[in-house]
């Protein structure tokens, strides 16, 4: 089916990426699309000047020539808009970014004669409240695979106050904390030791990274009650002690009382598949032996 414009956004840092990008858009004008590079700008984050991408209002359809990575960065870049993104993959395992590069043409050639379909992904949305108990971030930040909290400067382990609903659960001393979606239960969630969970589920991963203590384990909740996270109070509360990251970008640095609320978000992420595989057929693959 025929789109009104299609951005492209690309991974400059991927070997082969300049010239898989020049011969999509060549491909694509030959079948009558109009596609456009998505142009890119900077925005602060934490200590850092991170690289987004600015898609069009009139496009209807995002191409990410990538990783997993950039098509986290590009749904972040979506917004509020619901435009389905179509990865391909110039990474590793490529989750998210399901098509290869070998088989690019033959993947846009389905997309256009409408032979695919697309998954609503749950996402998280959190926001920082400092420990005064009353400044909190003007706005949610989304992320699809996880937001996490982990120590910052620091090698030494933090005290995380857990919160389900409100209500005091536990503190987990560790090095960080883990607030996965589905999705993202196949990123730092399952090199942390949590459970790999269907990504058409929703719910939510709570998984303590390097936690001390042999009881401490991967907890699975409903996504009714918001969680929350504070950091619990160190020698040195005065300093930033802390960071938060929504899906390993955005990051929001934090002392001790600070905490995350978070809790499922209303936006859902929009991923084109061209694969009809069971998830677990995909994951065998994906995995080979390391499960």
């Amino acid at each position: 089916m025929p789109f009104r414009k299609i951005s492209l956004i690309v991974n400059t840092q991927k070997d082969r990426a300049a010239d898989a990008a020049k011969d999509i858009m060549e491909y694509l004008a030959k079948r009558g699309q109009n596609c456009v590079m998505a142009a890119s700008a900077d925005i602060v984050s934490g200590s850092r000047v991170v690289a987004h991408s600015v898609i069009e209002d009139d496009t209807d359809l995002v191409l990410v020539l990538g990783g997993d990575g950039t098509v986290l960065g590009a749904v972040r870049d979506i917004g509020d808009r619901d435009i389905p993104v179509l990865g391909i993959n110039l990474g590793t395992l490529g989750y998210l970014a399901e098509i290869e590069l070998a088989d690019c043409k033959t993947a846009l050639d389905r997309v256009l004669n409408d032979e695919v379909h697309c998954e609503k992904r749950m996402m998280l949305e959190g926001r920082r409240i400092r420990n005064d108990g009353h400044t909190a971030d003007p706005v949610n930040i989304r992320a699809l695979n996880d937001i996490v909290i982990s120590r910052y400067g620091s090698l030494r382990m933090l005290p995380f106050n857990v919160y389900i609903g409100g209500r005091f659960f536990h503190t987990f001393s560790a090095d960080g904390m883990i607030i996965s979606t589905p999705t993202g239960s196949t990123a730092y969630n399952f090199s942390a030791g949590g459970p790999i969970v269907e990504p058409d589920a929703e719910l939510f991963l709570l998984t303590p990274i390097c936690p001390h203590s042999i009881f401490s384990r991967s907890i699975v909740l409903s996504t009714k009650e918001p969680i929350t996270i504070e950091i619990g109070e160190g020698k040195r509360s005065s300093t930033y002690e802390a960071q938060a990251a929504f899906d390993g970008d955005r990051e929001l640095l934090m002392k001790a009382g600070d905490r995350i609320e978070i809790m499922k978000s209303s936006k859902y992420a929009s991923l084109v598949r061209l694969s009809f595989d069971s998830f677990l057929n995909t994951l065998r693959q994906k995995m080979g032996n390391t499960i």
